[in-house]
């Protein structure tokens, strides 16, 4: 085959690859706590973690004014702002899945900095706050449910120790039996 065939070719399927792997889902890491979210890329190692703060207007239709830090910060700057806690409760990982559903949607937001079109993410998430047994099938039910409704094409939630990068890429967390 010519030298300048060879060439083309491979620049093409150089293109080729660089094209589909924009095409593929990003992989978010998502370790939910009652104080902390963390939101991990495993591609790229860029993390975000944020308390899990809702900051709310007392208005008869409250609306939501900032989540994470930035909660916090409203809340003190002004005395009408209200903070909530959307994944504290004493029974089950979830106390309001509304607002836990927008805390989780907007930090998705801020963590992969989408451009004017990309895929929904694919979201692998680990509850670090069960209790003594594990998560019903209830629990993570919802917490499929909450990735869904934040925007992920898939949620897989993980339960047990915490995974690496590279376990994540290999996509362990599918093989281990933990996936649900």
């Amino acid at each position: 085959m010519p030298l300048f065939i060879t060439g083309i070719l491979s620049r093409t399927s150089a293109f080729r690859s660089r094209m589909l792997s924009l095409l593929k889902p990003p992989l978010v890491y998502v370790q939910l706590s009652a104080r902390q979210i963390r939101l991990r890329d495993p591609r790229s190692g860029h993390t975000l973690a944020e308390p899990s703060l809702v900051a709310l207007t007392r208005d008869a239709k409250p609306r939501i004014i900032a989540v994470g830090a930035q909660a916090r910060l409203a809340a003190a700057q002004d005395a009408s702002i209200r903070l909530y806690r959307p994944l504290e409760h004493p029974r089950t990982q979830i106390a309001d899945f509304v607002l836990a559903e927008q805390l989780l949607k907007q930090l998705l937001r801020q963590a992969l900095k989408r451009r004017w079109w990309s895929p929904s993410p694919m979201l692998v998430m680990h509850a670090l706050d069960h209790p003594e047994g594990g998560l019903s099938q209830i629990e993570e039910r919802a917490l499929r449910e909450l990735g869904q409704a934040a925007g992920a094409s898939a949620t897989h939630v993980v339960q047990g120790i915490e995974l690496s990068d590279e376990q994540l890429l290999a996509g362990a967390w599918r093989s281990a039996g933990q996936a649900a």
